[in-house]
């Protein structure tokens, strides 16, 4: 298996055999979509109902719409994820390990590039930045949906991430501003039908946090799925 390890990771950009879990399960999921989650610490993960892409972008570190390719299932197919390391590893090596999982039971091998992409620029508004900075030792957390970005102790870069999922489009932090923020947006989206409350934008939503979405093409990092397979059984 460690060899096999080594030829994907070096399939994947890495010249060095990963660290790997010392138990993982991956199962399928029965479960509606809108009910995923998942928690990490200490050696520990657990996702649940989550799909592969959604997998891929937390390994990575990207947000979903850089994670490029893949059969149809990638998105439609959903599992349950259950993973323990022989240490207390923090989650930057835990998400190593997940590559590794990713690459052994899905067979998935993917590739870097740098792609132009419609996107937003995050910038700071005119009249300054007014979003809440995180209490020292707050813990970061997030929690985001298609109209909501919940987080605590979390920096504008990460909170850009966290806002391209839920928009599906790439956003890049701009603002050159340091500091962990606690922040709680929500928005109405666009309605297409008649005489709909056209409620608050997600612009309007972060103008009132001292923040700006300026429509620019991004130069962005991408994961491409070069090949994957279904998983193996556990």
């Amino acid at each position: 298996m460690w060899r096999a390890l080594l030829i994907l990771a070096a399939a994947n950009g890495f010249s060095q055999t990963l660290p790997s879990f010392d138990v993982a399960s991956i199962k399928p999921s029965n479960a509606p979509p809108g009910s995923s989650g998942g928690h990490s610490g200490e050696g520990r993960l657990t996702w649940k109902n989550v799909t592969l892409r959604r997998m891929i972008r937390g390994a990575y570190d990207v947000s979903e719409p850089q994670v490029i390719g893949g059969p149809k299932w990638v998105d439609d197919e959903r599992f349950d994820v259950s993973a323990k390391s022989d240490h207390a590893a923090g989650d930057s090596e835990m998400m190593l390990m997940v590559q590794a999982l990713l690459a052994d039971r899905f067979r998935l091998v993917t590739h870097r590039e740098t792609r132009d992409f419609r996107g937003y620029a995050l910038v700071v508004a005119k009249g300054g930045l007014k979003a809440m900075p995180s209490a020292p030792g707050t813990p970061f957390t997030t929690s985001s949906g298609r109209t909501t970005v919940d987080v605590t102790g979390c920096t504008l870069a990460e909170f850009g991430k966290r806002l391209s999922n839920s928009l599906g489009f790439p956003v890049t932090d701009m603002t050159e501003t340091p500091g962990a923020f606690d922040i709680h947006l929500k928005w109405t989206p666009e309605d297409p039908k008649p005489n709909a409350d056209p409620g608050i934008s997600v612009f309007s939503a972060l103008q009132d946090l001292g923040l700006r979405l300026d429509a620019r093409k991004i130069p962005t990092e991408v994961i491409v799925i070069d090949s994957v397979e279904h998983p193996t059984e556990n």
